[in-house]
C-alpha cells in the first residue's frame, strides 16, 4: 500500500504495519479532530539565559505544521502561544499512529523568543530547511526524533544552512531519523556545540558527517579547512558504519567520549583516532573487528575506558595497549581470544588498569607474563573460558586484586600456590568447574577473602582449605557431592552457608558450634533424616533456615530456641505432626507443604502470641481448620491441595490482617457464611480462592453469590463483611436434585437456585399449625420433594411422577410447582385455590384430557403455565379467566381441535403463546391482536383450513406478524376435500384454496389443426423472452453504451429529468481541501466540458481565508440535482471532523434521494474507520465509482442528470457547447468594488455574450444588498429556464407605488418579483439600446487577452471598452473556474444596470 505523505516522499507500509495502524486509529478514534493539549510546569526562576521566569511546556499534537504556531489557526493553534514569551522548554509529541507528514518551516518557532530547549518527538519531519530556527537566539538544546523506522522509505534531509542561527546550541540530538549523511560544513555553523547524538540512523560513511576537513562554500579552491568544533561527546551507535578511515575527526579534536557500538565496523585504519588526543571513553563493542592496529590507538594517551566486547578478535598484537597509560577499564569479553604463547605480554604498559574483562573467550591457559604490569588491577573476570589449569604464581603480580571470577571453566584441581600473591582478594568465584579437590594451602595467601563460591563442582569432602580464610562471610558449596561435615573449620565470621544439593545425612552440634555468626543456612535437597537435638542452639543469630526436600520426620526441638529466626522452610519432608509450640514466636514465614500432616495442632493456645504472617501448608492431609490453628497476625493462608471438608464458624473473625485465604482443591461441600465472616476493617476484604471444591449450591451457600459480586467490584448488602472471591470464573457448584444435580459455574447460578429441602416447617409467629389450611405452616406433600431458599422467598414443590390427580396439601406459600410427568386426566376445580404466591406451574406430560371451570382460580400471580404434551382437545374459554398476569402459556403438542374465540382474551399480559403441533383448523389467529404484549406465538404443524376466506386472512396476518410468528414459514393449510397438505402459506408457490383459485390456471388445449402455428408462436415467444432476459441482464452496459455513443439514456423514464430540471446546478461536488488538485484540475473541468453546471465545495463555497461555510453547502445541495462526494482519507480525517461541514451534509442529504448521491472513492478507506453518518451515506448511495476503473468517466456521466433539455433548447451558460459553472463567492467578498467585466476567448469559437444578472446568487444565498438593488430601473429579465417557467414574460418595470418609506422596494413581496434573472440565450431578445454607454473603458492591449484574440465587442458608442479592475476579481483563476461569475453590489457604488453584457 502506498500512502503519499508529500509530493516527493512515499511511505510503503507492510500488511502487518497497516493492521496495527488501523487498530491504533480505531482505539484513538477522532484524534485528528481534537485540539492540541498542553501541560505546563514552572521551573526555578533566574536560571535561563535571558533571565526571568522559566516555563516548561509539553504539548501533544496530531502533526507539526505552521498553523500550530499561529494564533489565526483557531482551535488548531497551540495553547502555549498565550505564554509564548515565557516558554523556555518546549516539547512537542506527535501522534506516531498518524500517517501524515509534519513540516518545519524557516523561523516557525520564532514565536518563542526565549526558548532554550526544544524537543520534537514522533513528528514525521523529512526536511530541515535553511534558517529553520531563525529567531531562537537562546536555544541551547534541540532534539528531533522522527522515528522514521515506523515508515520504511522515509529519511530526514538537512539543508547546509539549517542551523545557521543557532550560535548558542550546545546539545543536538538527531537520533531515530534515518539520516544517511550530514551536509558538509553544517556543523561548522554551531560554534558552541558540545554533544551530538546520531544514534539509530542509516549512516554508512564517517566522512559524510563533515567532521573532517571541510571545503569552504562558494570557493573554487580544493584546499579544505577545519572548523574546530568544541564537540566533547559524539554518539554514533546503532548505525551501519563499516570503517573508520584516517582524519575523519579532525574537526572534533576535543572529543571526550566516542561511541561506535552496534555498527558494522570491520576495519580500523592505522591512524583512525590520530587527532583525538583528549578522548577518555571509546566504545567499539558489538562490531565485526578482527584486529586492532596498534597505531590506531597510539594517540589516545588520555583514554580511561576502552570497550571492545562482542567482536571477533582472536589475537592481540604485542604491546597493543602500551601507549594507553591512563586506561582504567578494558573490556575484551565475548571475543575469540586465546592469549597463547604467541601473545606475549598483551597488556604491557597498562600500569593504571583497574578492571579487566576477558570473559567469554577461548582462553586455555595463562602464561606467567600474561598480566605483567597490571599491578593496579582490582577486578579480573576470566569466567566462561576453557581454562583447565592454573600455574603457580599466575596472579602473583596482581597485588591489588580483590575480585577474581573463574566460573564456567574446566579447572579440576586448585593447587596450593595457584592463588599466591592475592593478599587483598575478597571475592573468589570458582563455581561451575570440575573441581575434585582443593589443596589445603590453596587459600593460605588469601587472608582477606570474604566471599567464596565453589558450587557446581565435584567436591566430595568439606574443603579444609577454608581455614586459610578466617574472615570468610559467605561460603557456597551447593551442588557438590559432600556427604559429611568435618569439624574444625573455625569460620567464626561466616554468615551465609549454602550446602544445598549435596548428600549430607546429618548435622552435628560440634560443626555448627564453630560458626556462631551464622545467619542463613541452606541445607535443602539433601538426605537429612535427623538434626541433633539442640544442634541449632549454638547459632543464636540464625534468621533463615532452609531444609526442604529432605527426609525429616519432625521438627521437635529444632528451632524453638531460635528467637531471631524469621524464615523457615521444611517443605517436601515426611513430617507427621506439627504444633505451633515448636516454632519461635518471632517466626514470620513458614512452609509446611508436601508433608504428611493431618492436623495443625495448637495444644497450648499460642495463636495470639505468634507473629506468623505467612503460612504454607499445601499438599498435606488436613481435614478441617478452626480459629485456633490460624494465628491472629496471619496475612496469607495457603491450604490448597488438602482434604479439608469443614471450616469452623468464626475461623477468620479476629484475623484482622489477613489478605489471602487459599482453599482451592479441597473437599469442601458446604461452606457456611459464618465460617468466613470477618470483623469490620479499614483495609479491603481479603481474597478468597475456592476453585476445585465439590461445593453444594444449597440455601446456606447463597452468600457465595454475593461474594462473587463483590469479587467483580459490586458492593455487598448486609452487615457481614465477607472476603472477595478471587477465582469466580472457575468456581463450580452442584445444583439441587430439582435440576438433576448438575454442576455449573457459580456465576451462572441464580439466587433462587440456592435451595434446601424440607418436610415440615412452621414459622416462629405461627399459631395455627394444627389446621390443614394454615398459611404459615409449610408441610411437604407425600411423595413430593420441597425446597426453600435462605429467606423462604422461594418455596418450590416437586411432585413429578406417580400422581393420578392434583396433589393435595401443597403448601400455601408455594412459588413454583413442578407436577409434570403424571397421569392426571381431568383437572378438577379449585385444585390450587389460595396459592396466591404461585408464579410457575408445570403440568406438562401429565396425560391431562380436560380442564374444568375454576381450575386455576385464585392464581393471580401465575406467570408461567405449562400444559404442553398432554391430551387436551378443546378449550371452552373459561379456563384462563383469572390469569391476568400470565406471561407464558404452553399448549403445544396436544390434541386441540377447537379453541374458543375468547380463550386468550383474559390474558392481558401474555408474551409467549405456543399452540403448535395441534389439530387446529379455523381458529381466528387475528384475534390475538387483543393481546397487546404478545411477543412470540407458534402456529406451525396445525391443519389450518384452506377455505379461501380464512386462508386470505391467515396469510395477511402472517405477513403482518412475521417477527412475532415463530417459524411462520412452516404454517401450512389442509384441503377439506382431499385432506392433502398444501405448500407453506407464505411461500411464493401459488396456494390453491377451496372454492377459489388464487392464480389463473390455463388449461392446455391440443388443437391438431394448428400444431405448426402453435410451434411457430412458441418459438417467437422464446426468442422474445431470451432477448428480454439478455437486455435485462446487460442493461447497465447497454445504458453506458447508449450514453457514450449517442447520448441517449435507455431504461429510464422520459420525464426523469423533469423533477429537478429547474435546479441551478447539475451536481454539487463535496471533497477535501487536500483533493482540490484532482477535483478542480481534472474531475470538474471534465464534467463542465461535457456541459454540466457544477458547484465545487472547495472552489465555489470558500473564500481564500475562510473554511467551507455550512450554510453555503446546505443551500448548494438543495440547488443541485446530484450530490457527488469524493471520499478520501483527507475528507475523513479533516473536513468531516468539523461540525459545520458534517452537520450541513447530514441534514441536507436527508432530503436527497439515494439515487441522486454518487460516491467517488478516491482512496480505499475501510468502512470501519467511518463514523456512523458517513458510513450510512456511503452504504445507501446508489452509485459508487473508483477512479482507477477504465470506464470511470463513462459511469460518472451516466450517474449525472440528463442534459437533453438543455441541448435541445440551446440554453446560454455554455461556452463552445460546454456548460459554465457558477462559483459562489463568500460573504466577505460582498463589500468589494464591482468586479471586472472580463473578456475571454476560447480558440476560434465565436464569442458569445453573457448577460450578468446580480440577483442570480439568491438561488443559493441571500444577497445583503438586495434592498439597494431593488430600486433599480430597467426591464425584468426573468428567471433562467432551469429555475422558473420557460414562458417568456414581457419586461416591465417595478411598480413605484410599492416602495418602502426609505425608498427601497419591498423584498419578498408577493406582487412584485423579488429578483430578476436572465440567461445568455435570453439576452439576444433584449435590445442593445438597454446597454449602458458609460461603464466601459478602452480595452488593454493584446497581451491581456488570452491566445491573443481580441474580441470584437462594440458598445453603444462603438468603441472597445473594458471595465475598471476591482480587487475582488481573480485574475489568476484557470479558465474552467472563470467561465461565469456572480457579482455582489458594493455598498458605496451604483450597480450597473441589469442586462449589462460581458464577453466570454
Amino acid at each position: 500500500m502506498l500512502i503519499k505523505m508529500s509530493n516527493s516522499v512515499p511511505f510503503y507500509l507492510t500488511l502487518v504495519q497497516l493492521s496495527m495502524l488501523l487498530i491504533f486509529m480505531a482505539l484513538l478514534g477522532g484524534v485528528g479532530g481534537r485540539p492540541p493539549e498542553c501541560q505546563w510546569k514552572l521551573e526555578n526562576a533566574g536560571v535561563t539565559a535571558s533571565g526571568g521566569e522559566q516555563l516548561s511546556t509539553t504539548c501533544h499534537v496530531r502533526t507539526l505544521s505552521t498553523s500550530l504556531l499561529t494564533e489565526s489557526g483557531g482551535n488548531a493553534s497551540l495553547p502555549a502561544l498565550s505564554q509564548a514569551t515565557h516558554v523556555t522548554v518546549l516539547t512537542l509529541h506527535c501522534a506516531r499512529q498518524v500517517v501524515f507528514e509534519s513540516e518545519i518551516t524557516p523561523g516557525m518557532f520564532s514565536v518563542f523568543p526565549r526558548l532554550e530547549d526544544l524537543q520534537v518527538l514522533g513528528c514525521k519531519v523529512t526536511e530541515l530547511p535553511p534558517h529553520a530556527f531563525a529567531g531562537l537566539p537562546y536555544l541551547r538544546r534541540f532534539t528531533l526524533k522522527a522515528h522514521h523506522q515506523d515508515w520504511p522509505g522515509a529519511a530526514l534531509a538537512i539543508h547546509s544552512d539549517a542551523f545557521n542561527d543557532l550560535t548558542r546550541l550546545e546539545y543536538l540530538n538527531l537520533a531515530h531519523n534515518a539520516l544517511w549523511s550530514l551536509p558538509h560544513g553544517v556543523l561548522c555553523s554551531l560554534p558552541s556545540l558540545i554533544s551530538l547524538n546520531l544514534t539509530h540512523n542509516r549512516l554508512h560513511h564517517l566522512p559524510d558527517l563533515g567532521l573532517g576537513a571541510v571545503k569552504p562554500k562558494n570557493e573554487a579552491s580544493d584546499i579544505p579547512i577545519e572548523c574546530n568544533l568544541p564537540l566533547h561527546h559524539l554518539d554514533l551507535s546503532h548505525n551501519q558504519i563499516a570503517e573508520v578511515p584516517e582524519q575523519v575527526f579532525t574537526s572534533a579534536s576535543d572529543l571526550y567520549t566516542l561511541s561506535l557500538k552496534h555498527n558494522r565496523l570491520a576495519h580500523l585504519s592505522d591512524w583512525a583516532f590520530g587527532s583525538l588526543a583528549s578522548l577518555k571513553l571509546l566504545d567499539l563493542s558489538h562490531n565485526r573487528l578482527v584486529a586492532i592496529p596498534r597505531s590506531a590507538l597510539a594517540d589516545l594517551q588520555q583514554l580511561r575506558e576502552l570497550r571492545l566486547a562482542n567482536n571477533s578478535l582472536s589475537v592481540l598484537p604485542p604491546a597493543a595497549f602500551s601507549n594507553l597509560g591512563q586506561l582504567l577499564t578494558l573490556d575484551l569479553s565475548h571475543n575469540q581470544l586465546t592469549l597463547g604463547p604467541n601473545n606475549m605480554e598483551p597488556f604491557t604498559g597498562l600500569i593504571r588498569l583497574v578492571v579487566l574483562d576477558i570473559s567469554y573467550n577461548h582462553l586455555v591457559q595463562l602464561g606467567p607474563d600474561t598480566f605483567k604490569d597490571l599491578y593496579s588491577l582490582q577486578v579480573l573476570r576470566l569466567n566462561n573460558n576453557q581454562l583447565n589449569h592454573l600455574a603457580d604464581a599466575t596472579f602473583s603480580g596482581l597485588s591489588n586484586l580483590y575480585t577474581l571470577t573463574l566460573t564456567n571453566n574446566k579447572l579440576s584441581i586448585l593447587s596450593g600456590k595457584a592463588l599466591q600473591g592475592l593478599a587483598v582478594l575478597t571475592h573468589l568465584s570458582l563455581d561451575s568447574n570440575v573441581l575434585e579437590a582443593v589443596h589445603e594451602n590453596a587459600l593460605n595467601n588469601c587472608s582477606s577473602l570474604h566471599h567464596l563460591s565453589l558450587s557446581n563442582n565435584h567436591l566430595q569432602d568439606f574443603p579444609m582449605a577454608i581455614k586459610g580464610a578466617p574472615l570468610l562471610k559467605t561460603l557456597d558449596l551447593s551442588y557438590n557431592k559432600i556427604s559429611y561435615l568435618d569439624e574444625g573449620c573455625g569460620l567464626k565470621h561466616l554468615q551465609d552457608l549454602n550446602l544445598a544439593n549435596n548428600v549430607i545425612t546429618n548435622v552435628s552440634r560440634s560443626f555448627l558450634s564453630e560458626i556462631p555468626s551464622l545467619a542463613l543456612l541452606d541445607m535443602s535437597n539433601n538426605v537429612l533424616t535427623d538434626i541433633g537435638y539442640g544442634a541449632l542452639e549454638v547459632t543464636p543469630n540464625l534468621k533463615g533456615l532452609n531444609l526442604h526436600h529432605n527426609s525429616l520426620g519432625d521438627i521437635n526441638g529444632l528451632v524453638t530456641v531460635l528467637q531471631n529466626l524469621t524464615w523457615l522452610n521444611v517443605s517436601h519432608n515426611s513430617i507427621l505432626w506439627f504444633d505451633y509450640a515448636l516454632i519461635p514466636k518471632n517466626l514470620e514465614w513458614i512452609d509446611l507443604s508436601y508433608n504428611l500432616l493431618v492436623k495443625l495442632e495448637n495444644y497450648y493456645g499460642v495463636e495470639k502470641k505468634l507473629g506468623l504472617k505467612i503460612l504454607y501448608a499445601t499438599h498435606n492431609n488436613l481435614t478441617d481448620i478452626s480459629a485456633a490453628v490460624v494465628p491472629d497476625k496471619i496475612e496469607e493462608v495457603h491450604l490448597e491441595y488438602n482434604a479439608i471438608s469443614y471450616v469452623a464458624s468464626n475461623t477468620f473473625l479476629d484475623k484482622t490482617n489477613v489478605t489471602l485465604i487459599d482453599l482451592r482443591n479441597n473437599h469442601l461441600t458446604i461452606l457456611e457464611e459464618s465460617a468466613l465472616r470477618l470483623s469490620p476493617r479499614q483495609t479491603p476484604p481479603p481474597l478468597l480462592l475456592l476453585s476445585n471444591n465439590p461445593l453444594e449450591c444449597d440455601c446456606g451457600a447463597d452468600w457465595l453469590l454475593r461474594a462473587a459480586g463483590a469479587g467483580f467490584g459490586n458492593s455487598m448488602s448486609g452487615g457481614s463483611i465477607l472476603p472477595h472471591l478471587g477465582d469466580v470464573g472457575v468456581i463450580q457448584c452442584r445444583l439441587p436434585s430439582l435440576w438433576h444435580g448438575v454442576i455449573v459455574p457459580l456465576v451462572f447460578v441464580q439466587q433462587q437456585q440456592f435451595l434446601c429441602t424440607y418436610r415440615r416447617h412452621c414459622f416462629t409467629l405461627c399459631h395455627c399449625c394444627d389446621f390443614d389450611a394454615c398459611d404459615c405452616e409449610q408441610t411437604c406433600p407425600r411423595n413430593c420433594t420441597c425446597y426453600h431458599d435462605h429467606t423462604w422467598t422461594h418455596n418450590v414443590v416437586d411432585c413429578s411422577g406417580g400422581w393420578t390427580h392434583m396433589p393435595s396439601g401443597v403448601p400455601m406459600d408455594v412459588t413454583e410447582a413442578f407436577m409434570d410427568g403424571n397421569n392426571m386426566g381431568a383437572l378438577t376445580s379449585h385444585a390450587l385455590i389460595g396459592r396466591k404466591n404461585l408464579r410457575i406451574l408445570h403440568l406438562n406430560h401429565s396425560e391431562i384430557t380436560s380442564i374444568q371451570n375454576r381450575t386455576f382460580n385464585g392464581l393471580k400471580n401465575l406467570e408461567v403455565l405449562r400444559l404442553d404434551h398432554n391430551k387436551l382437545e378443546v378449550l371452552h374459554g373459561f379456563e384462563f379467566v383469572d390469569l391476568h398476569g400470565l406471561r407464558e402459556l404452553y399448549l403445544n403438542n396436544n390434541h386441540l381441535k377447537h379453541l374458543s374465540n375468547v380463550s386468550f382474551s383474559p390474558l392481558r399480559a401474555i408474551e409467549l403463546l405456543r399452540i403448535d403441533n395441534n389439530l387446529l383448523t379455523t381458529f381466528p389467529v387475528w384475534n390475538l391482536a387483543l393481546n397487546p404484549f404478545l411477543l412470540e406465538v407458534s402456529l406451525y404443524n396445525n391443519p389450518w383450513s384452506c377455505e379461501c376466506g380464512y386462508l386470505a386472512n391467515l396469510r395477511a396476518w402472517l405477513e403482518a406478524n412475521r417477527i412475532k410468528a415463530t417459524n411462520a414459514g412452516m404454517v401450512r393449510c389442509q384441503h377439506n376435500s382431499t385432506k392433502t397438505i398444501g405448500p407453506p402459506v407464505l411461500s411464493d408457490t401459488p396456494v390453491r384454496c377451496d372454492h377459489y383459485v388464487a392464480t389463473t390456471r390455463i388449461n392446455s388445449l391440443i388443437i391438431h389443426d394448428y400444431v405448426m402455428l402453435l410451434l411457430i408462436t412458441a418459438a417467437i415467444l422464446l426468442i422474445v423472452l431470451a432477448s428480454a432476459v439478455t437486455v435485462i441482464a446487460y442493461r447497465r452496459r447497454l445504458r453506458l453504451w447508449a450514453v457514450s455513443r449517442y447520448g441517449k439514456r435507455l431504461f429510464e423514464k422520459s420525464t426523469a429529468y423533469v423533477e429537478e430540471r429547474e435546479k441551478l446546478f447539475d451536481a454539487f461536488i463535496s471533497h477535501s481541501a487536500k483533493d482540490s488538485t484532482w477535483v478542480c484540475g481534472l474531475m470538474a473541468p471534465e464534467l463542465e466540458a461535457s456541459g454540466y453546471r457544477l458547484c465545487v465545495a472547495q472552489r465555489d463555497c470558500t473564500a481564500p481565508s475562510a473554511p467551507v461555510a455550512g450554510r453555503a453547502i446546505a443551500e448548494s445541495i438543495a440547488c443541485s440535482r446530484r450530490v457527488v462526494i469524493v471520499l478520501s482519507r483527507g475528507l475523513v480525517d479533516a473536513e468531516w471532523c468539523r461540525y459545520d461541514f458534517k452537520s450541513a451534509h447530514v441534514d441536507s442529504l436527508k432530503n436527497v434521494k439515494n439515487r441522486n448521491i454518487v460516491i467517488v472513492a478516491l482512496e480505499d478507506v475501510p468502512r470501519s474507520e467511518l463514523d456512523p453518518e458517513l458510513s450510512s451515506i456511503t452504504r445507501n448511495a446508489s452509485t459508487t465509482l473508483q477512479p482507477r476503473d477504465p470506464r470511470f468517466w463513462e459511469k460518472l456521466r451516466r450517474s449525472m442528470p440528463t442534459l437533453r433539455s438543455r441541448l435541445r433548447s440551446g440554453l446560454a451558460g455554455t461556452i463552445g457547447g460546454k456548460a459554465a459553472s457558477r462559483p459562489l463567492v463568500a460573504a466577505e467578498h460582498q463589500n468589494g468594488p464591482w468586479p471586472f467585466q472580463e473578456t475571454k476567448t476560447s480558440g476560434h469559437n465565436t464569442t458569445k455574450s453573457l448577460t450578468v444578472n446580480p440577483y442570480w446568487e439568491t438561488a443559493v444565498g441571500t444577497n445583503p444588498s438586495e434592498v439597494a438593488w431593488s430600486s433599480r430601473t430597467g426591464p425584468d429579465l426573468g428567471a433562467p429556464p432551469w429555475l422558473h417557467s420557460p414562458t417568456k414574460q414581457p419586461p416591465s418595470p417595478h411598480p413605484k407605488d410599492e416602495e418602502r418609506p426609505d425608498g427601497s422596494s419591498p423584498v419578498g413581496s408577493g406582487d412584485a418579483p423579488e429578483h430578476t434573472y436572465m440567461s445568455v440565450s435570453e439576452y439576444n431578445e433584449v435590445q442593445a439600446s438597454l446597454l449602458p454607454s458609460n461603464n466601459f473603458t478602452t480595452l488593454p492591449g493584446p497581451n491581456h487577452i488570452p491566445n491573443g484574440n481580441l474580441p470584437q465587442v462594440v458598445n453603444g458608442t462603438g468603441g472597445m471598452r473594458h471595465p475598471s479592475a476591482p480587487s475582488l476579481f481573480r485574475r489568476d483563476a484557470p479558465d474552467y473556474l472563470t467561465r461565469s461569475w456572480i457579482f455582489h453590489p458594493p455598498p458605496n457604488e451604483q450597480p450597473p444596470p441589469p442586462g449589462q453584457t460581458y464577453f466570454v
